[in-house]
């Protein structure tokens, strides 16, 4: 099953709208869009679940931690990804790897949006973003 075009992320993290603004991938939630793309609790897959984030150019994540394994996939844009106090620089192409409830932040640098394709494992801790009224930490 194709879930996304990345090429298609890239174009979109390149022409955000504004916040509030209807977007056409995901919603926004928290300062960022996210989209969530796979899931059980959306019936696609069984074990995992993925999805993209788009964080505005300038802006960050708020500290968060989750139960999940989460693989990041920048797809486009840079910023850094700051794990329990380590800061790891980003760019287009790289994969970082954050393991289970360590606290963490994205944030975009000051030029472009960063887009970001996101794999949790075991699924479960992207529920927190299917609801009506999304939270940020399922904790």
């Amino acid at each position: 099953m194709k879930l996304m075009n990345f090429d298609a992320l890239t174009d979109f993290a390149e022409h955000l709208p504004d916040e509030g603004e209807p977007v056409a991938i995901g919603r926004w939630i928290n300062g960022r869009i996210i989209s969530v793309l796979a899931s059980p609790e959306i019936e696609n897959s069984h074990h995992v679940a993925t999805g993209v984030s788009v964080v505005p150019a300038g802006s960050s994540t708020p500290w968060h931690h989750h139960e999940a394994e989460e693989i990041a996939v920048i797809v486009a844009g840079a910023g850094e990804i700051e794990i329990d106090g380590v800061v790891f620089p980003v760019r287009a192409g790289d994969v970082v790897l954050t393991p289970p409830d360590l606290p963490h932040q994205t944030r975009a640098g000051a030029e472009s949006a960063l887009a970001v394709f996101w794999v949790y494992s075991p699924a479960g801790s992207e529920v927190r973003w299917l609801s009506e009224n999304p939270v940020e930490d399922q904790r």
